[in-house]
């Protein structure tokens, strides 16, 4: 009930006390795992819930850097409160107590995913290795000038 989440939410729905018991020492975590289960889905499981009442957390195992976790950021961009945090420092990537090399794009130098969830992709979603060496905006804008070259339009087929 001390999460900012969920106050604003019960004050939006005009509820300003609770019968549930506030937590020693909130967090912003409301234990509703979606983290756990998208990664779960995305084929990781380096997360899950843990421990029982208050001392029940999201957490990877052992509280130790998860050696399943690629840094795919799936369980930071689903949570609903933001609580899992990341730093990005560009080239690198640092989640869960782990940190990641990113790759980057060679002919924009941008840094995209990390080194670790390419190479899962590649191995386990039939993604050439190399698709990874271009950022989506480069793909994109690649595709693009290729449909514009095989694309021929005239004023008169465009009315």
């Amino acid at each position: 009930p001390n999460t900012p989440a969920i106050q604003k939410l019960a004050e939006d729905y005009g509820i300003f006390k609770t019968t549930y018991e506030e937590r020693p020492e909130p967090d912003d975590c409301i234990l509703c795992a979606l983290c756990t289960r998208v990664c779960d889905t995305m084929g990781f499981s380096a997360i899950a819930a843990s421990g029982r009442g208050h001392g029940r957390e999201i957490s990877p195992p052992l509280n130790a850097p998860p050696p399943d976790c690629t840094g795919c950021l799936s369980c930071a961009r689903v949570c609903p409160t933001g609580h899992i945090k990341y730093e990005d420092n560009g080239a690198t990537l640092t989640i869960w107590g782990k940190t990641f090399e990113k790759m980057q794009d060679k002919t924009t130098g941008e840094y995209t995913i990390t080194k670790d969830f390419a190479q899962y992709l590649s191995a386990n979603r039939d993604i050439p290795e190399d698709y990874f060496e271009i950022s989506d905006a480069s793909h994109r804008k690649e595709t693009a000038s290729k449909m514009g070259k095989i694309a021929q339009w005239t004023r008169e087929a465009a009315k």
